[in-house]
């Protein structure tokens, strides 16, 4: 068994020394033997002081041995304290040498003797040999022993001061006495009772300890828990302070007049900085919450930079700011830990990609417009294919028109009529769908308009002159009803022309295949 105490080989085995005062003689011959060979021999006479309360001294030196020797002679078998030495000695469960050093009469040896094999030292030339093997056997489970005695005494002492939970083992301590006590014993010796006790008792409390330190932690635990959940709340409500007003300023730098483009360019850069230098300083430390709150900061951010440098005519610029909103918006749709910013996410990337169907189209690039307009279609098509499950999904169903709105005018300048009157007849019926569930709402209505208008342009473009009429005119009759409540509505008042000229075209056309 693994002992971290002093060295086995340094500590030296004890022995009482159990005879009779008249055998006084050779007790004192193998003590001394005893001693060459390093064995620490304690009896009556010379380990103990006048005045000491003699048999309490007897048993203390009994208890600190880890053998008994007993000088076997018809002397000590008739001796009452040789008796009473030995019974003390099988009570702790000592191993005892019967040294026989007499011929006795085997009936009068002390209870629990007669069956432990003896050394003879009765014939004084034999005695070398004799003592050769009883030091042998002495030397045989030596350090069982020893633990033995050792326990046994730590084990006392936890008795005697009132069994208090200080003297008790624990850690390695613990764990050694209880590999001790679960091997096999040597022959004629076992742990006693007390033995047994304490350690139950060491293990038990340790236990109990365990659980306490646990239960410590545990509330330890939820204490720091608890602070590290009011920081993460302070934290995130700091968070959303700053994105507000990262947001509103940009939105007012949109729509108020009077201020230039290269101020909001300037003002939305700083922004953006800003989002970017909090999202990189620490990213591990940050929730994944947080984290995504502070990547869509820098997605709000840029997709607005991009937005900025197209109405600038900064059309490299847009273009870069457009791709890296585009990648910010993706990772926002495919992160798989936060589900519930795909949708976000989602809309982000269909907004990004018309924005840089805009800068093409704005370069007379319309091939590449419809490309990403196309791209654009497919994604808003499936966010509605997948969110009309569980909701009405208005957000994709509103950009989905707008979206068909672009391709059927991107269509019609790239000379394909047929396909962009499909596109706008798909627009017309998404506008009036959202229309058919808010029939009141004004902007819907104005919304549903200018798609009837597209669609009677695409009509134009497809020589269905009369269809294009009917769609004109219900245009028409729409935007003039919302501006009987807001005649002064400018937008409105230019759509109302635009739908007007276009009518008057489609009666030119009339007229000049009625000539022909």
């Amino acid at each position: 068994m693994p002992n971290k105490r002093k060295s086995e080989s340094a500590i030296p085995t004890t022995v009482f020394l159990s005879y009779s005062r008249k055998d006084i003689s050779i007790a004192n011959w193998l003590r001394n033997e005893l001693k060459e060979k390093e064995f620490q021999v304690f009896q009556d006479l010379p380990d103990t002081l006048p005045g000491e309360e003699w048999w309490s001294r007897l048993k203390q030196l009994i208890r600190e041995s880890d053998q008994v020797i007993f000088l076997m002679s018809e002397n000590s078998n008739s001796s009452k304290v040789c008796a009473e030495e030995i019974r003390y000695a099988l009570d702790l469960q000592k191993r005892i040498f019967p040294v026989l050093i007499d011929n006795i009469d085997w009936r009068s040896v002390p209870e629990g003797l007669s069956k432990i094999q003896g050394i003879y030292l009765t014939n004084s030339g034999e005695r070398a040999s004799s003592m050769a093997i009883l030091t042998k056997a002495m030397g045989t489970d030596l350090n069982w022993f020893r633990e033995h005695t050792r326990l046994y005494n730590r084990a006392l002492r936890w008795k005697n001061k009132g069994m208090k939970a200080d003297e008790l083992l624990t850690g390695d301590s613990l764990h050694e006495a209880e590999e001790w006590l679960s091997r096999q014993s040597p022959k004629h010796a076992f742990p006693t009772s007390l033995h047994q006790e304490f350690i139950f008792h060491s293990r038990k409390a340790e236990i109990a300890n365990q659980e306490r330190t646990l239960k410590e932690s545990e509330e330890q635990k939820k204490k720091i828990d608890e602070q590290r959940g009011k920081a993460e709340n302070n934290f995130r409500a700091g968070i959303d302070i700053i994105t507000e007003i990262q947001h509103r300023i940009i939105e007012n730098l949109k729509q108020t007049r009077g201020v230039s483009s290269a101020t909001q360019e300037y003002a939305i850069q700083t922004i953006l900085s800003a989002s970017q230098k909090l999202k990189n300083n620490d990213p591990d430390f940050y929730p994944s919450s947080v984290q995504m709150q502070l990547a869509g900061n820098e997605l709000y951010a840029t997709t607005s930079l991009a937005e900025v440098f197209l109405r600038q005519g900064k059309f490299k610029e847009a273009e870069f700011s457009a791709k890296e909103a585009y990648k910010l918006s993706e990772a926002f749709r495919l992160d798989d830990y936060n589900p519930l910013q795909r949708r976000p996410g989602l809309l982000n990337t269909s907004k990004t990609l018309a924005i840089l169907a805009e800068i093409y189209s704005r370069q007379n690039e319309n091939s590449k417009a419809k490309e990403y307009l196309e791209e654009c279609r497919y994604i808003q098509e499936k966010g509605l294919e997948y969110y009309s499950n569980y909701s009405e999904a208005e957000d994709f169903r509103t950009e989905l028109a707008e979206t068909f709105h672009r391709l059927s005018v991107t269509n019609i300048l790239l000379g394909k009529k047929e396909e962009a009157l499909l596109n706008s007849q798909e627009a017309l019926k998404h506008a009036e769908y959202l229309l058919h569930k808010d029939e009141d709402n004004q902007h819907l209505q104005i919304k549903v308009a200018i798609a009837q208008s597209s669609v009677a342009d695409s009509l134009i473009e497809n020589n269905r002159l009369e269809e294009a009429q009917k769609m004109l005119d219900y245009a028409i009759n729409m935007f003039s009803k919302d501006l009987e409540t807001s005649p002064d509505n400018l937008f409105l008042l230019h759509w109302k022309s635009i739908c007007l000229e276009r009518l008057g075209n489609v009666y030119m056309f009339q007229k000049a295949y009625t000539d022909g």
